[in-house]
């Protein structure tokens, strides 16, 4: 038997079982601190969403659990601001086609914004005067 040539396989089989282990010790390492990536991310994210979750519904009981106070709120806005007549109209449509105006309620709004002169009528008709 020839123990030089015995020796040397088995040292030889030591460094590949040491490199076998740092390799795999960095390949897990990586999967270790991708998984930790990963869980961190999706932690937040339920963090996140559970906030989402309930500061949709605090607003949601704060206005007593209906759409009606967001309406009234709307309206309030629409009287003390002044868009252009065509995106107040349209917005009163809009409303329509979703279900939240009824037809009698379309139609005298409808009126309301035609009867009501907007800013830009006013400063005509007093351009007209100085002239």
């Amino acid at each position: 038997m020839n123990w030089g040539k015995l020796l040397g396989y088995g040292v030889l089989a030591v460094v590949v079982l040491l490199v076998l282990q740092v390799v795999l010790s960095l390949v897990l390492s990586l999967f270790g601190l991708l998984w930790a990536v990963v869980t961190t991310a999706g932690t937040l994210l339920v963090v996140v969403g559970l906030f989402y979750g309930m500061y949709r519904l605090l607003s949601w009981a704060s206005t007593g659990g209906d759409d009606a106070s967001a309406e009234s709120v709307e309206d309030f806005g629409s009287a003390t601001t002044s868009p252009e007549p065509e995106t107040r109209v349209e917005t009163l449509k809009d409303r329509y086609a979703s279900g939240n105006l009824s037809e009698a309620e379309l139609e005298r709004r409808l009126e309301q914004e035609l009867d009501t002169p907007t800013t830009d009528d006013l400063g005509r008709d007093v351009h007209r005067e100085r002239e």
